[in-house]
């Protein structure tokens, strides 16, 4: 089969551990030309959806009922979402190759015996209910192969952001915090990726706790966070968690850090009582400190820190403008420049449903979507089941 044989339209679905909604992008992906983004869509969760997954991301045992029945609701959420996009802009179902549906992670347990990873979604009725064929399933055959089964964003940043003489370094803002190391092609040192610790996900937690009249799931362009008093004994205390010290390759999510977890903490430092919005600034600035924290921990080694670098952000918390305005404080002495992948041609909202895209043209047309440097799989391996329409 040739690199041409499924070139085309592809659509990415994705939904993160935000469990706000759904992002759709729609692609033209080429061989020879590369990817061209045409048109994304946005479909928020329904309140129940939201909360009937919330339940079972925390639950200690969950009946088949459940599970099947919310691989249903999410296979038409995420249908409705595709047929949206292509109403919306007029776009010709019988072009798309494939749509690459990521599912909503509910467990990631890689260091388990065995290792599991759960995305919750049923690609034969996504298949169904669009009439387009479906990859799916994508982080299982990476822990398969003895990786972590993710992050799977960095082999994108590669395709997309790598450059030829100039280091990089990008950054997605999620419900977790995930890193990305571009060395220059010509180096020939090895592409790095892990999950850094918490981002949105205690922020949103936090903020929906004290803010349920305001509407909104999370504290908008971090206006709340940014009127408090850091608490540096929270953020020193959280950072002695064993996770933030653990080696490479490694992933985590709500399983790990989670409201229990922050609980935990407030408790342990008799901080229950604080002042709600001085424990929100500390949940930024902790993610902004563990970021910097893992740059020095984990890449210090491949990157020449007499030089400047420039951090590309993507995801939903580049629009937290004090979040990043604590990340360019603390990374400053590194010399990194904090920046957005809109200044590299890409919006930093829809990198991830682009990633998924890409993906499943990687999948049809038989090419290894995965970084053995980043997951820790035994090698390049080809990602994702595949469910004809």
């Amino acid at each position: 089969m040739s690199a041409k044989a499924y070139a085309g339209y592809y659509i990415g679905l994705m939904s993160g551990t935000s469990l706000d909604g759904v992002d759709a992008a729609l692609i033209d992906c080429d061989p020879h030309t590369g990817i061209r983004l045409v048109a994304t869509h946005y479909q928020p969760y329904p309140e129940s959806l939201k909360q009937a997954l919330l339940e079972v991301c925390h639950s200690p045992s969950i009946h088949f009922q459940t599970l099947a029945t919310l691989e249903y609701q999410l296979a038409l959420s995420y249908a409705d979402t595709v047929n949206e996009l292509l109403d919306q802009h007029s776009a010709n179902r019988l072009t798309i190759q494939a749509i690459g549906c990521h599912g909503q992670t509910v467990e990631h347990q890689p260091s388990a015996n065995p290792g599991f990873s759960y995305q919750l979604v049923d690609p034969n009725v996504l298949a169904e209910m669009t009439g387009i064929s479906v990859v799916s399933d994508f982080r299982r055959r990476d822990l398969a192969a003895g990786g972590q089964g993710a992050p799977l964003t960095p082999a994108l940043h590669a395709y997309l952001f790598q450059e030829e003489h100039q280091d990089r370094l990008v950054l997605n803002l999620g419900g977790f915090a995930n890193l990305t190391w571009l060395p220059a092609k010509t180096s020939q040192q090895a592409i790095l990726g892990f999950d850094t610790g918490p981002a949105n996900v205690l922020l949103d937690t936090w903020y929906q706790k004290h803010h349920p009249e305001s509407g909104h799931a999370c504290d908008i362009k971090g206006d709340w966070a940014a009127q408090g008093q850091v608490i540096n004994e929270i953020v020193a205390t959280a950072l002695q968690d064993a996770y933030f010290a653990r080696p490479l390759p490694k992933t985590t999510g709500r399983e790990y850090f989670n409201p229990e977890w922050l609980n935990h903490l407030l408790i342990q430092q008799d901080f229950i009582q604080a002042a709600p919005v001085d424990i929100q600034a500390s949940l930024s600035q902790l993610t902004a400190v563990s970021i910097a924290h893992a740059i020095k921990d984990h890449l210090a080694k491949q990157m020449d820190l007499s030089q400047p670098i420039d951090l590309y952000v993507c995801g939903g918390g580049v629009h937290n403008q004090d979040l990043m305005r604590r990340l360019q404080k603390v990374l400053a002495p590194m010399k990194i420049h904090v920046k957005s992948t809109q200044a590299l041609g890409l919006d930093p909202d829809w990198v991830e449903a682009v990633t998924f895209a890409w993906l499943a043209y990687q999948t049809l047309n038989r090419q290894p979507a995965n970084l053995p440097s980043v997951t820790g799989a035994g090698g390049p391996r080809i990602l994702g089941g595949i469910y004809w329409a």
